[in-house]
């Protein structure tokens, strides 16, 4: 987990370690109509292609 004042470089750096570590980055973009129903088709689809095909995933999820 990252924290830290918005605008310094948080996104970035965990983007460049997923590339630098072979990670697949995963990033929601959440919109008005986004529901949880969305959220939980999105984990699941992000899981299944983590467990059955073994790749490695990084998921970044913002607070806004």
């Amino acid at each position: 987990m990252l924290i830290g004042v918005a605008g310094c470089g948080k996104q970035s750096l965990t983007k460049l370690s997923a590339f630098i570590q072979d990670f697949t980055s995963f990033q929601i973009k959440i919109s008005k109509n986004y529901k949880p129903q969305h959220f939980r088709e999105d984990l699941k689809i992000r899981l299944m292609k983590s467990g059955c095909n073994a790749t490695k995933n990084v998921l970044i999820l913002n607070d806004t």
